[in-house]
């Protein structure tokens, strides 16, 4: 459920600011709101801190080095002192590079004319014997070469490199070139020795991959930091007061009153307006909890004034991961990776939900596949009878109508289920609006599944469905005052139609799935002829079934979240348009010294 909030506004005296805004932090309870906040320094350096942190870790993740320079001389480094010894590489290496690049356009200057010692031209210019060094088109030297000694150097891309001598001085309009004053010879060697510390750089960063979950703490610490400081600078001065505004939740304002009356603050507590953009704290049902980590993951909260469906959505995404997937063995790998997971890191808060969620859904993929006689996609007559499945969805003359009427199905009770429970919360009039809905969706799915599966079967009572649905929508849904609507109610009406027709996404990315699957499994058993060419059989089964998962997570993130998050959430009027609630958190032990220096 969405916890209540209250609307505080925090007064103490300038003097107890500091302390004030310390206590708050230990107490955890204050999503602190910011309308504007003065310039400050520090906030400044914390910020610029945080961009080149940001810089140098994905500096580190992109490395191409090998790694194999030792990483001794970082093992006994504290996060800051890593950060700066990143910036100081990465600093190195652009110095690098622009080096790089002057001496790689010298190095094409001087390539037409090979390696010479510049100094000798020097001598005999200085004895009497001007030389000269032009460059020109073919047709200009050829002209020069009739009225001056000129001697050709090479000929390159239509140009002629060339040079010009005479015991007098030379014209000045002659197309002279301005060489560098280094040989070729030691050019590449500056070259070559630029790689080479490149190189190196490039393998101490890549070195420093180890301490990257340092660096991701470093910056999480950074950012209770830069919160605490944009409260601090976002305070309201007035006299020898300050003030504080914000969010708390409704169970913690007793906490907060009792802290106020301990410490002398004044306190203002008041219920939110629709026009405060109130943040969200969802309290998960303990059975949904696991769907937290894929709100986290997309990063969307519902407003303040919306609804929690994260029972809802936990157990529909379950539903469409299994049939995306679609395979017994998948889930089984699934299931077992999830378990070693979670003897190794279940006792983690950060790993707990995610690695529980994964549980859950592994167990319903293999529950699907084995309804459905899905093992890596192996010939049912192969597999032991238990593996075989269920007849409704694996006899080859009805099993694909069965899987289709089963997605409208899941279709039309997803989706109705989102216009009831709308009709529920708001408990007026409009409700039959809702229920007009409920209609219209069920109305859908009879005419979908009697066009698609029942090959032109409708139910008769359809038109029926479809009447009262049209005039509840007309009398209790549609605002007559209101232009826009009445235009947009067609389209709304076309819309519902492609919402159920849309969920039949899932029966065919997961056919998709089993024939990749099936055919790498043909392949690989072609190759299977003698011992050489099994080894390769084996190597293309086990490369395309890993690719088949990847393609698979991806349908889901695709397929599975959208139902959700757009079909669902259409219905259900959800706009997800919520604000995270963020309580303004303690400092983490010595930061401040850290960011300090």
């Amino acid at each position: 459920m969405i916890v209540s909030m209250k609307k505080t506004c925090l007064i103490a005296l300038l003097q107890d600011r500091d302390s004030a805004l310390a206590e708050l932090t230990k107490l955890g309870v204050m999503h602190v709101s910011v309308k504007s906040s003065r310039e400050s320094a520090d906030r400044s350096g914390i910020e610029q801190k945080i961009q080149t942190l940001d810089s140098a870790y994905n500096t580190i993740v992109s490395s191409k080095g090998s790694g194999k320079s030792s990483s001794a001389k970082f093992a006994d480094l504290d996060t800051p002192a890593l950060h700066e010894a990143a910036l100081k590489i990465m600093e190195k290496l652009s110095e690098l590079s622009k080096t790089r690049d002057r001496l790689l356009a010298s190095r094409e200057k001087l390539l037409p004319w090979g390696n010479f010692d510049s100094s000798a031209l020097a001598k005999l210019n200085k004895s009497g014997i001007n030389i000269g060094l032009c460059s020109a088109p073919e047709s200009v030297f050829e002209e020069l070469r009739r009225k001056c000694t000129a001697v050709l150097i090479r000929e390159s891309k239509g140009l002629s490199f060339f040079a010009v001598i005479s015991d007098q001085a030379l014209d000045s309009s002659l197309p002279f070139v301005q060489l560098p004053p280094e040989a070729l010879a030691e050019i590449e060697r500056q070259i070559l020795a630029n790689s080479q510390e490149s190189k190196k750089l490039e393998d101490d960063l890549a070195s420093m991959k180890k301490r990257l979950h340092d660096l991701s703490g470093y910056k999480k610490e950074l950012m209770v930091w830069k919160e605490y400081l944009a409260a601090r600078d976002g305070m309201l001065e007035s006299g020898k007061l300050v003030c504080i505004s914000g969010f708390v939740p409704e169970p913690s304002i007793a906490l907060l009153s009792e802290t106020a009356r301990l410490k002398g603050w004044g306190l203002s507590i008041e219920t939110p307006s629709e026009n405060d953009q109130v943040p969200t704290l969802i309290k998960y049902p303990w059975i949904a909890q696991v769907v937290k980590p894929i709100f986290e993951f997309i990063g969307v909260s519902p407003g303040y004034h919306e609804w929690d469906v994260s029972a809802c959505f936990l157990f529909f995404f379950t539903i469409f991961f299994s049939m995306i997937v679609a395979d017994a063995g998948y889930g089984v790998l699934f299931l077992t990776a999830a378990i070693i997971l979670k003897m190794k890191f279940g006792k983690k808060d950060e790993f707990r939900l995610p690695i529980n969620l994964f549980i859950v859904l592994s167990s319903a993929t293999i529950f699907w596949g084995l309804i459905t006689g899905s093992f890596f996609a192996i010939s049912t007559d192969k597999l032991p009878p238990f593996l075989r499945g269920m007849k409704i969805f694996t006899d080859p003359d009805s099993k694909d109508r069965n899987i289709q009427l089963l997605c409208f199905i899941l279709a039309a009770t997803h989706l109705s289920f989102a216009r009831v429970w709308k009709a529920v919360i708001i408990s007026n009039l409009k409700s039959l609006g809702q229920l007009g809905w409920a209609f219209m969706i069920w109305a859908n799915f009879f005419t979908i599944s009697g066009l698609i599966v029942f090959e032109a079967q409708i139910w008769k009572y359809t038109p029926v469905l479809y009447a009262i649905a049209i005039v509840l929508l007309l009398l209790f849904y549609v605002d007559w005052r209101n232009l826009g609507e009445i235009f947009n109610f067609p389209f709304s009406l076309v819309g519902s139609f492609t919402d159920v027709l849309s969920y039949i996404r899932l029966y065919a990315v997961g056919l998709s799935s089993f024939y990749i699957a099936m055919n790498t499994n043909d392949l690989g058993s072609m190759l299977m002829i003698n011992p050489v060419l099994t080894v390769f059989g084996v190597l293309l089964i086990f490369v395309g079934h890993l690719g088949n998962i990847v393609m698979s997570f991806l349908g889901v993130l695709v397929h599975g979240i959208r139902l959700n998050t757009l079909e669902f959430s259409n219905h259900m009027e959800l706009q997800w348009k919520g604000i995270p609630f963020k309580a303004l958190r303690e400092l983490p032990s010595g930061l401040n010294k850290t960011t300090e220096k």
